[in-house]
């Protein structure tokens, strides 16, 4: 997990699945306003069409941010092996928080299990985390974090925890 320059965040590359549930809750400003730094790869800003506007503030205020990071030729026959089993923008996303150095944001049990032996332990997050995550930095109440939990189960998403009470622990 690398602190991005001078600013003591880390640097969080975020996927589709994670982006997609902050913009589909309404709540981009929670994934912000953590001391993370979100960044997205070209590939997965392409993948976003709806819910469009959020995003392009938050991009436009450098709240996040696109890169692609140079690849060495490993890299790019990491990615190109990467992209036979996962989707282009899960790829992409994979290969520049290995190059990077950064966290990775995802949902999505795929890019998990390619991600996990290329990640440092504790270098994989995802959407529940992440809303703990701004509990604990008083973004919210735990109240309002179970509430978004609520909402996301609607929209299909399958949480592994009731409460995110159980990632805060006794806090």
């Amino acid at each position: 997990m690398t602190r991005s320059e001078g600013t003591g965040q880390r640097t969080t590359v975020t996927d589709a699945s994670v982006l997609f549930n902050f913009l589909g809750l309404g709540r981009l400003e929670l994934l912000t306003g953590l001391p993370r730094r979100a960044v997205l790869t070209p590939e997965v800003n392409a993948e976003t069409r709806r819910n469009r506007a959020p995003l392009e503030a938050a991009l436009a205020a450098g709240e996040i941010a696109i890169e692609s990071p140079p690849l060495e030729l490993a890299d790019a026959a990491l990615f190109a092996r990467l992209a036979r089993r996962l989707s282009l923008d899960d790829a992409s996303c994979v290969v520049a928080a290995k190059v990077l150095g950064a966290d990775l944001a995802t949902d999505d049990r795929a890019t998990r299990r390619a991600a996990a032996d290329l990640l440092p332990a504790g270098a994989l997050v995802g959407t529940e985390e992440l809303l703990a995550e701004a509990v604990r930095a008083r973004l919210m109440t735990l109240a309002e974090g179970d509430a978004l939990l609520g909402e996301l189960v609607k929209i299909k998403y399958r949480p592994s925890v009731a409460s995110l009470r159980e990632l805060l622990g006794h806090e």
